[in-house]
């Protein structure tokens, strides 16, 4: 089972991502869709951390579970209000990307 939930600030979702993972550590996989910090529609510094924190986050929420066992730990998402407002590239694109090593 999968869940998002969206909080209204940076603050909010850290302080709810270290409480989830103090809780919940071995129970529950937990990941935090940060915002980009910039003005809507201009370019990030290129190697910038939150690209690569973004982009992990949002490859785990486009691809599909290969099993649901019992041994299947549920996510949660925590996402704050301006990143659920940023645009983001459509799972298929997303999806289309990802390879494994």
């Amino acid at each position: 089972m999968d869940a998002v939930v969206v909080v209204p600030n940076e603050k909010d979702a850290a302080d709810l991502l270290t409480d989830l993972e103090t809780a919940f550590s071995d129970r529950v996989e937990t990941y935090l869709l940060p915002w980009w910090g910039l003005v809507p529609y201009r370019s990030a510094a290129i190697g910038s951390a939150v690209f690569g924190a973004r982009a992990g986050v949002l490859a785990k929420l486009a691809l599909q579970r290969q099993t649901l066992s019992r041994q299947t730990k549920p996510r949660i998402f925590i996402v704050n209000q301006r990143a659920l407002q940023t645009p983001i590239p459509s799972p298929d694109y997303i999806r289309s990307l990802v390879f494994s090593l």
